[in-house]
């Protein structure tokens, strides 16, 4: 693992806003949603286990899977470029596997699709390029336009 990089400072799904910190790494997004779960049709993780199980299987299009920081996998958590040491709560964690395109939205945000789902991650009005130029070349479904 390794490799971490904080990329937003809030995300909207589901109609929902979260002003949370936004992580992000080669293999997965990492996103703080703090105990506002419910409607949301959640499948509940269980830490560590389910984390790599997470990251190295398949899973069904815009499934959500929520782990509490705290259960991260001591690879995550340990790392040096790990910047959410504080969080302990649930984060959903979306594997680079299940996003079906990476793209611009709006003026200040990137766009993850996930089968029905849309994370739209708030990155500010600089840097956007440069986030979506490292995504792209982390393997994820960058979309050019």
């Amino acid at each position: 693992m390794g490799g971490f990089r904080k990329i937003g400072f809030g995300y909207a799904l589901d109609g929902r806003s979260y002003p949370a910190p936004v992580v992000a790494s080669a293999e997965a997004i990492y996103l703080p949603c703090g105990m506002d779960l419910m409607g949301l049709g959640l499948r509940a993780g269980g830490g560590a286990a389910v984390v790599a199980k997470l990251l190295s299987e398949p899973r069904p299009a815009g499934e959500l899977v929520v782990v509490n920081g705290s259960e991260l996998p001591a690879e995550v958590r340990d790392d040096a470029t790990w910047p959410l040491r504080a969080i302990t709560g649930p984060l959903f964690v979306l594997p680079r596997g299940q996003a079906s395109a990476v793209s611009k939205a709006g003026l200040q945000a990137v766009r993850v699709a996930a089968g029905p789902r849309t994370f739209d991650i708030t990155v500010g009005l600089f840097g956007r390029g440069k986030l979506l130029a490292w995504l792209k070349e982390s393997g994820w479904p960058v979309q050019e336009g």
